[in-house]
């Protein structure tokens, strides 16, 4: 009774009710599972679940059953697996798939689990409202980041007032909405029937502005309507849409949608978003975009004005920089240099340069921004024929700019091979009244840079270049004028000016000092060689040199004059009034006379005719004696003859000596010098004193140079200074010693000498000694004492002779070794011929 009851209400209860044994075989099918599965009961029970629904098994529904045998309770949500078995439901659409909850639970008899029962609701209803509500809450969403995606470029509207950063900003936004693989926005010139793509990005690469003619893409067909386009699917519709312009990737998107910038009714650009994927789009996004295009419209506008303001402000400030150089300075390349400067401020180009008309050529003179572009070679001094320029010769006749948007498309451009680069270009004529001078231009290397605000700007620079051209042309004039005033003002003050250049270079260049002081002694003025005095002497001694200034000019009416001995030499100090000065002026002059050579020279005369004196008195006391001895003892005649003779030969060579010095300080060398051969030279004095050398036991050894060394000189007077060598180096070394004579070549001081040594291994100089040898009638203690007969003037001899042929002579001496001279002279620079063997 109590099962019976229990069936029947399953069979009617608005559930489906689904009973399995363990085997999953349906044992029980109520009416409604009868009513939305179609299937009757009778064609059910009996059958394996899983063979009447295989898919049950696809979908995982085999192992929660087995679950539920293993006694689990299951509960499925629709929100998860959206049915449990295809059922269908009523709606007022019709019937449609019923979305189904269901909870399997284990059937137990006497605690074992015989099977399972399983009941399944219809949820189709309420899951319906739920997505409609989840679709309705998802759009609400949308609308809302939409909301403030447009009040961010609203907001980005008044903030951001940089063309190209707003932009980037209206492109992020925007792409972090809808699906955007390709962006642009472009302006619309109506004026030129232009379009100026501002802001281009494909696949994350952006692209550089460009400028194009509005032709018949897609984009012109937005413009011209002033209405959106949605392409969903180009290739489908393709057939009723004009060919894209491709850019970018090179690729057509597959999904296009484009709407206009309106501002007052007019259309002011677009706005175009493309997906390389068909569907991207549909009237949401369209509607979505054309608000967001309204805003950027505002926005572009605000950015717009500013940036015209900014550049109508920077260009003004150029010109009115340009209008002050002018006026600060008349250096016509200075000028020009500055004004390229401010022009670059004021138009946006790459290149800037000035041509002056001569005749029928174009010169450029000045230019700017080419070294960027390494054609500095190039531009400099570049003249053109204008005849063969059309652009040229159409500014020249009208006086008016012309702007070439694109030189590859103007049929006036001169197109060479080697300026490819130039794609733009705006001139003006430089205009002196009715008549071209010049031309100012620029270019640059991208298309569509320049247009008619441009060429007004550059004509208003073009003006100011012409008035500074003008001023320039005046101020030569002007300067013509001046010279021509200053060449007839300098003949009547030349004589001045020469008088006081005179004055001036006198006192600069004089060898004495010369000070101005006032009557006091204070030192007002001195000139070089007096400051020499003042400033490098001891302090004590300045202080004595000041004080005599100060004396002397106190007693200046006297002319008084002083001498001073000091440690830099003597002085001579003279003072003396400056005549016919006012009465406010009393200035002395005082005048620093170094007379230290003078006194130098007294004193060599001196010595020089004691040295003499005493040099004849000896011999001439000699001849005296040996003079009265023959009178004494006539027998002896012969023999006091031959002593006398020497005396007197003695006497001469000295004699001949001092006249020879004399002569060499008085005339110098008579030239002109020729090539002297140093291997036949010492080999002609080595031959004529060899007897001389064997006759005091001694050998005399010639070593010439491999490479015969050839110098320019006098034969007779350099064999003269080797053999006053060679006599002395027989002179003074003993017998058994060795003289060797030595030609060679050395470098010193940046060039090459010819060098002569002469080394004995005689009784040597001492160190005291050798800085005086070269001294005129100088004889060292040694020869004096073993009682060697000499003048005193061979060495000095031979130093004067070698220094008149450019050379020098050195000296190493070692007392008791010996004694190496040296004589250094220039080689020739002919080496090889033309050296003689004597000078005759």
């Amino acid at each position: 009774m109590d099962e019976r009851f229990a069936e029947e209400v399953l069979a009617h209860i608005p559930l489906g009710v689904l009973i399995t044994d363990t085997d999953l075989v349906v044992r029980f099918w109520n009416r409604w599972l009868e009513e939305h599965s179609g299937r009757l009961a009778e064609e059910v029970v009996g059958r394996p679940l899983l063979e009447l629904y295989p898919e049950l098994a696809l979908r995982g529904m085999d192992r929660v059953y087995r679950d539920v045998l293993e006694g689990q309770v299951r509960i499925l949500s629709y929100r998860l697996h959206r049915y449990l078995i295809p059922l269908t439901s009523h709606s007022l659409y019709g019937r449609e798939a019923m979305m189904q909850s269901a909870q399997i639970v284990p059937l137990r008899r006497e605690g074992q689990v015989v099977g399972t029962l399983t009941f399944i609701q219809d949820v189709t209803e309420q899951a319906g409202y739920e997505e409609r509500l989840v679709a309705e809450m998802r759009q609400a969403h949308r609308h809302a980041e939409r909301l403030a995606l447009v009040n961010r470029i609203a907001g980005a509207a008044s903030a951001v007032l940089e063309m190209d950063k707003l932009l980037e900003t209206v492109y992020l936004e925007i792409a972090s909405t809808l699906p955007v693989d390709a962006f642009f926005v472009a302006l619309y010139d109506e004026e030129q029937q232009e379009l100026d793509y501002r802001f281009r990005i494909d696949q994350g690469v952006r692209h550089p502005p460009e400028r194009r003619p509005l032709d018949s893409g897609l984009t012109a067909l937005v413009i011209r309507r002033g209405q959106s386009l949605l392409i969903r699917d180009f290739p489908r519709e393709r057939a009723h849409l004009p060919t894209p312009h491709v850019w970018g990737s090179g690729e057509i998107p597959d999904s296009w949608l484009g709407v206009p910038m309106r501002l007052g009714g007019q259309v002011i650009g677009i706005i175009s978003v493309q997906a390389y994927r068909p569907e991207a789009y549909g009237p949401e996004d369209e509607l979505f975009l054309s608000i967001v295009a309204d805003q950027v419209a505002i926005a572009v506008e605000n950015a717009r004005l500013f940036a015209e303001e900014r550049e109508q402000r920077q260009r003004a400030e150029a010109l009115l920089a340009t209008a002050s150089i002018i006026s600060s300075t008349l250096d016509l390349e200075e000028v020009l240099d500055r004004v390229l400067e401010e022009l670059e401020r004021a138009i946006a180009g790459d290149v800037y340069s000035v041509m002056v008309v001569e005749g029928d050529e174009a010169r450029v003179v000045r230019h700017r921004g080419y070294e960027r572009l390494g054609l500095v070679d190039h531009i400099t001094g570049l003249v053109l024929p204008i005849e063969q320029y059309p652009l040229l010769q159409r500014m020249r006749r009208t006086g008016e700019p012309v702007v070439i948007p694109d030189t590859l498309s103007s049929s006036e451009w001169v197109r060479a091979r080697e300026e490819e680069w130039r794609r733009s270009y705006v001139g003006a004529p430089i205009r002196l009244g009715e008549r071209t001078i010049g031309f100012l231009n620029v270019n640059s290397t991208e298309p569509g840079r320049f247009g008619p605000a441009d060429a007004r700007w550059l004509q208003a620079f073009a003006a100011q270049v012409a008035i500074a051209m003008e001023n320039a042309r005046l101020y030569q004039e002007l300067q013509t004028y001046a010279a021509d005033l200053e060449d007839r003002v300098a003949e009547r003050t030349a004589e001045l000016r020469v008088q006081y250049a005179r004055l001036d270079a006198v006192l600069r260049s004089a060898v004495d000092g010369i000070v101005v002081a006032d009557r006091e002694g204070r030192i007002l003025q001195a000139n070089p060689v007096a400051d020499q005095w003042l400033n490098n002497l001891p302090p004590e001694e300045a202080a004595r040199l000041r004080k005599a200034i100060a004396d002397l000019a106190q007693r200046a009416g006297e002319r008084p004059q002083r001498l001073l001995e000091l440690s830099m030499g003597d002085l001579e100090v003279k003072a003396s009034p400056v005549e016919e000065q006012q009465a406010d002026e009393a200035w002395v002059v005082v005048v620093l006379h170094d007379v230290s050579y003078l006194r130098s020279l007294d004193r060599m005369r001196t010595r020089f005719i004691t040295d003499i004196s005493h040099k004849f008195r000896t011999p001439l006391a000699t001849a005296k004696l040996y003079a009265a001895q023959i009178r004494k003892h006539p027998e002896r005649a012969e023999e006091l003859l031959a002593s006398l003779e020497e005396e007197i030969d003695h006497l001469g060579r000295l004699l001949e000596d001092i006249l020879k010095v004399t002569r060499l300080d008085g005339e110098g060398i008579p030239g002109p010098f020729k090539g002297v051969s140093l291997n036949l030279l010492t080999a002609a004095v080595v031959d004529s004193r060899r007897l001389l050398a064997t006759s005091h036991g001694l050998t005399l050894v010639h070593r010439p140079a491999a490479s015969d060394p050839v110098v320019m000189g006098d034969w007779g007077n350099l064999m003269e200074a080797l053999d006053q060598l060679v006599c002395n180096a027989i002179q003074y070394t003993p017998e058994g010693g060795n003289i060797v004579v030595r030609v060679a070549t050395a470098e010193r001081e940046g060039r090459e000498w010819g060098t002569i040594e002469v080394a004995d291994t005689g009784i040597g100089i001492p160190d005291d000694e050798l800085p005086h040898i070269f001294e005129p009638f100088f004889r060292g203690e040694g020869p004096r004492q073993e009682q060697i007969s000499g003048t005193g003037l061979g060495l000095a001899l031979a130093q004067r002779i070698v220094s008149l042929h450019g050379g020098w002579l050195t000296v190493r001496s070692k007392v008791g070794e010996g004694s190496t001279f040296t004589i250094w002279l220039p080689l020739s620079s002919d080496r090889e011929g033309g050296a003689s063997g004597s000078s005759e």
